[in-house]
């Protein structure tokens, strides 16, 4: 165990929580608590003393007594080290800061991917949407010309009008298929 992870060891997680004015309930062996990260009416925090570790099953906040300070008070990693007395050698605590650095420019990617992905797959959506709304026109144009004796052949046609226009309501996420078939005609303006 490196010098930083001793030291952090004897340091109290609850005593350092609760003097930072979080209210912690015994529940067995463990503490629960409001999470002091989020606003929640229900302790959604778990703290453990024995492995000297926190997790909010609300906000996913997670970590040890360093990690604490530091999300708490708004500090750097050097600066939570320095806030609970903690002393290292240079070069480690620089170690420890640039491998934090670089998590965090991971997530940061790792979010503008989701955020592309997200884009890009709204942007399908909205192709499929208007694929769908052009064969649901065709096939009830298509249906208004015939005779009923040639509609009733078309038994497949008909019934995958229905299907089509049940994509559409699970594309939107909205009750009214009818309704958003209209609004997309309207906002495209194909009639």
């Amino acid at each position: 165990m490196n010098d930083i992870q001793s030291q952090k060891q004897r340091i109290d997680l609850i005593g350092v929580m609760e003097s930072a004015g979080v209210t912690l309930q015994k529940q067995g062996k463990d503490y629960a608590c409001l999470c002091p990260f989020h606003a929640e009416k229900t302790p959604s925090c778990l703290v453990e003393p024995n492995k000297q570790f926190f997790y909010c099953f609300g906000c996913g906040a997670n970590g040890d007594v360093v990690d604490f300070v530091c999300m708490h008070y708004g500090l750097t990693f050097p600066q939570g080290l320095e806030f609970l007395g903690i002393k290292e050698q240079t070069h480690k605590v620089r170690e420890i800061a640039r491998e934090q650095k670089q998590k965090d420019q991971h997530k940061k990617k790792r979010s503008a991917r989701q955020r592309a992905l997200y884009h890009e797959f709204q942007g399908w959506t909205d192709w499929y949407t208007s694929v769908l709304v052009g064969l649901v026109d065709t096939t009830r144009a298509l249906l208004k010309t015939l005779p009923w004796s040639e509609v009733e052949q078309m038994d497949g046609v008909v019934r995958q009008l229905s299907t089509w226009k049940y994509h559409l309501w699970l594309i939107q996420r909205v009750g009214n298929e009818d309704l958003i078939y209209e609004l997309y005609r309207e906002k495209t303006g194909k009639r």
